[in-house]
């Protein structure tokens, strides 16, 4: 499937008049943003930050070069640096990177670094502008799934039908493959790594390699002014080979056999609906996923068949603006389950966690926005235990700030 849905879209951008690969330089658009945050939490670590003590590790900035070469073909790319406590260390990625050729308003192919559409705010989440709060909610965009949840290489087809009185719809489909930097938060701290080396293992060497990812989404623009309905879904699987230093400090000889990890992040799915109006913005999505994990014969870690928790999530969100359009106020209700069968334990926290934050975004000038919120939360997931060595507590609380300039 993979090879077919690569050679339908190269053929489709192989397509291109030869002419129109000639750049009118005169086109070429350049912009940019540079961020700062702070970040407080009461009582837990978040995001493996040390956020009790309060930390400005919170910052982000991004160059954009695009051209439009002719009518139909666009390219672009963008340069990201961003630190988050251990991740990132304000190195500058490639973030997004690729040629859009589109032949109608029915049919586009693009082929490069393209984002992943999930849920209706993925794709703009790098985007301080699109959104009121500080982070996307955590229950569909984890914060430290970012840096491989936010786009895949490979090739997208996409377009708009017009569906006459009842709107129009948008799709897109994008194949390719992710990259998981072996040094990042998730690794350590959520995932293969820190999963292993919770049970007093050392991880010396780990590799990953993509077999699959594919997303798909649709997003229906209803006749009602204001009103979108979105689905989309998303299938990720890849390998993780790796080999372990020691175990309780001894490097006895089958320790240091090689382990695979099968990894897979299964039929996720997200139902979305938005709201715009100018005093009321209403915004909702439901989010489930199943996380697949298989470890394949070694002497220490043994055989493991495949690990099956579906986790569940939604958000309700509300903006309005206040006595200036500048500043509006944001109140959010954030729920995610780690398993959905089984709805956390109540008493510890683990397992779950619910969130209820008000914010405030003040438009300062059309490229200066400012923002602040509170969150109130119950429940300690997804992931929190790993962010701190002392016991953890159920009921906490964080508060943030961010600016952010464009220009």
């Amino acid at each position: 499937m993979k090879k077919i849905y690569f050679a339908i879209t190269i053929m489709l951008l192989a397509a291109i008049p030869t002419g129109v690969m000639a750049l009118d330089l005169s086109n070429i658009r350049l912009n940019g943003f540079v961020s700062q945050g702070y970040l407080d939490s009461s009582k837990n670590n978040y995001l493996d930050l040390a956020s009790k003590d309060g930390t400005f590790q919170l910052n982000e900035a991004g160059i954009t070069i695009s051209a439009q070469a002719t009518d139909k073909l666009r390219i672009g790319f963008q340069l990201l640096s961003r630190d988050l406590g251990p991740e990132g260390n304000n190195n500058f990625v490639l973030d997004w990177g690729f040629a859009d050729y589109r032949i109608n308003n029915a049919l586009g192919a693009r082929a490069g670094k393209i984002k992943m559409p999930m849920g209706l705010y993925n794709e703009g989440r790098d985007s301080d502008m699109l959104r009121d709060m500080v982070f996307l909610p955590q229950s569909i965009y984890k914060e430290s799934w970012r840096s491989f949840m936010g786009a895949a290489q490979g090739a997208s087809l996409y377009g708009n039908v017009d569906l006459g009185g009842l709107g129009d719809v948008e799709y897109q489909a994008l194949l390719g493959e992710v990259n998981i930097d072996v040094s990042s938060v998730y690794l350590i701290q959520e995932g293969i790594i820190g999963g292993i080396e919770e049970n007093g293992l050392v991880v010396n060497k780990l590799n990953f390699k993509c077999d699959n990812a594919f997303a798909a989404s649709l997003v229906m623009n209803t006749a009602l002014n204001g009103l979108r309905l979105g689905f989309s879904y998303l299938d990720v699987q890849g390998v993780f080979d790796g080999q372990l230093n020691s175990f309780g400090g001894t490097a006895f000889p089958a320790v240091l056999e090689p382990f695979t990890v099968e990894a897979e992040l299964k039929d996720k799915y997200v139902l979305s609906a938005e709201y715009l109006h100018q005093y009321l913005s209403l915004r909702t999505e439901y989010m489930q996923a199943r996380n697949n994990i298989r470890i394949n014969g070694h002497p220490v870690l043994g055989t493991n068949d495949m690990v099956v928790d579906t986790a569940e999530g939604y958000f309700v969100m509300a903006t309005v603006p206040t006595f200036t359009d500048a500043l509006k106020l944001s109140a959010l209700y954030d729920v995610y389950y780690s398993n959905k069968n089984h709805k956390g334990d109540t008493q510890t926290g683990e397992g779950y966690r619910k969130d209820i934050a008000i914010g405030l975004r003040y438009d300062v000038l059309n490229n200066w926005i400012i923002k602040a919120e509170y969150h109130d939360i119950e429940g300690t997931a997804p992931f929190l235990v790993n962010y701190n060595d002392d016991p953890l507590e159920k009921d906490w609380s964080y508060v943030v700030a961010k600016t952010t300039f464009l220009f």
